[in-house]
């Protein structure tokens, strides 16, 4: 088992519009390689089929009750775009209702070109 990044789709999908998604493929598609997995970093597709980023500037806060001491809070963050996405990246959710759901989402120079249902269970 990998890490794993959240994705939230603003894209039109058939279903689960809202929903939180999971992937394990950005880290690959932007890399050329066959990762193992994400970074725990937040995404978002955009409704005109970008990606982006949210980015975060932490500074270390002391903490003594915290694990190791203290903590990286977050003090300003924003949204960067993703440029160059190539390939198809596997968005997947679980939800009580529907049980297991995902999308391919197929980039071509960093921009969805479609969208396609590869599984759902009932």
């Amino acid at each position: 088992m990998g890490l794993y990044d959240t994705v939230r789709c603003r894209y039109p999908l058939p279903h689960h519009q809202d929903a939180e998604f999971q992937t394990k493929d950005i880290e690959c598609l932007l890399e050329g390689n066959s990762g193992t997995g994400g970074s725990r970093s937040e995404y978002e597709i955009t409704q005109e089929g970008g990606v982006r980023l949210h980015v975060h500037e932490r500074e270390w806060h002391h903490d003594p009750s915290a694990f190791l001491g203290g903590y990286a809070k977050s003090v300003r963050d924003w949204w960067e775009d993703v440029p160059d996405l190539h390939g198809d990246m596997r968005i997947y959710t679980n939800d009580e209702n529907t049980g297991w759901v995902e999308f391919r989402v197929r980039f071509t120079n960093g921009v969805v070109q479609n969208v396609a249902e590869i599984q759902r269970d009932r």
